[in-house]
């Protein structure tokens, strides 16, 4: 910028115009540039990157674009792996962000509006959806939701959510978290809207109701009837993990008629040297298989996997060897924190993660009658 802006402006074409714009239009090469009309804006491009222009006598100023501040370049998203279709997620970069979903997206119709929020660090926000699919009445309310977040920053997505969803009390996720491209154009062309935020790589996407939590992007890659049974698998596996905790303790503590006699007399032996209520043993084991799934994330990739895996064994093991837990409540939370894993939501995982201990609690207080 400073080798044109040396050039004599008084030989610059004659114009009628500002000087300013005279020496937009035909020194500077660059193509995004804003004028600003008061300090304020000015300041708010500073803070984002831009060069600022000011011309002594002129009432504007000039924002340019050089930002120049580095980014990661897209990698596989690590919380939504598949084994088949594209590999590479968002970044925390929206300018790369955007620039993936044009890759994927190619329509005239795909309209992005931007929006400026926080009142101390003010964060970009970009909505967007297609013309023709997405309803008039989604977009309209998405644009009044968001022009009515009036709080300091804007730090990442799940801000956004929690200020936008239905029922803030609800433990369920209501709205689709995700960095994958191929799933936000699906659901643009499902007729939904995205919404993204910078410095984070994760996009909303809504309306985001339960059953599009059970499904993956690999899902439409597969054919029809495998899909439809890994699905089906998914909805069971969900099932499992919310309700075999409870369900055990309530039929073992009161509703043994249900138990085939053969087991019912394997589980009153092995719990004969157990000095805890089956409630208890439940609650030690979930809490402490807990403790280690949140161990082994925050620990370091190459140790946190080993940890939480020869952690779960030698505590299991030692717990069965001790008399402190019976075999059987052993394998009842092992199979209920795998088929915990069998989600492709993180926030559907940990929804039904919390849902799991009150109903292990009514069950182990009254039964089947709670």
């Amino acid at each position: 910028l400073i080798k044109p802006l040396m050039y004599n402006p008084r030989r610059l074409p004659p114009s009628r115009g500002s000087l300013l714009k005279d020496i937009i239009c035909c020194l500077i090469p660059l193509d995004n540039v804003k004028q600003c009309t008061d300090m304020h804006q000015l300041l708010d491009q500073i803070l984002q990157g831009a060069a600022c222009l000011l011309i002594q006598g002129e009432r504007q100023g000039a924002a340019l674009k050089i930002v120049g501040y580095k980014s990661r370049t897209p990698e596989e998203p690590m919380t939504e792996a598949v084994i088949q279709g594209p590999q590479e997620g968002f970044t925390e970069c929206l300018d790369t962000t955007i620039s993936l979903l044009r890759r994927g997206l190619k329509t005239p119709n795909l309209a992005l509006e931007r929006f400026i929020l926080g009142r101390v660090n003010q964060a970009k926000i970009i909505v967007a959806y297609i013309k023709g699919l997405a309803s008039p009445q989604l977009v309209e309310e998405v644009r009044k939701r968001l022009q009515r977040i009036d709080m300091d920053a804007i730090l990442e997505s799940n801000y956004l959510e929690e200020l936008i969803r239905d029922d803030p009390l609800s433990p369920f996720p209501q709205i689709l978290a995700t960095e994958r491209p191929d799933r936000v154009i699906g659901g643009l062309l499902e007729g939904r809207v995205a919404i993204f935020t910078e410095n984070t790589p994760f996009a909303l996407i809504v309306p985001g109701e339960l059953i599009s939590h059970v499904q993956s992007s690999e899902d439409f890659y597969h054919h029809t009837f495998l899909s439809s049974f890994i699905r089906l698998m998914r909805w069971g596996a969900l099932a499992v993990s919310l309700l075999l905790p409870g369900v055990y303790v309530a039929i073992v503590s009161y509703h043994q008629e249900m138990i085939p006699l053969r087991l019912l007399l394997d589980i009153a032996s092995s719990s004969e040297a157990v000095p805890f209520p089956n409630i208890v043993e439940a609650l030690l084991m979930e809490v402490s298989f807990e403790i280690l799934r949140e161990a082994g994330v925050r620990l370091p990739r190459a140790v946190g996997q080993a940890v939480s895996i020869v952690g779960a064994l030698v505590i299991g093991e030692a717990a069965v060897t001790a008399g402190i837990v019976s075999p059987q409540m052993v394998i009842v939370v092992a199979m209920t924190g795998i088929t915990s894993f069998i989600s492709p939501s993180f926030a559907l995982a940990t929804s039904i993660r919390v849902l799991r201990f009150p109903i292990l609690l009514f069950g182990g207080f009254w039964g089947f009658s709670a």
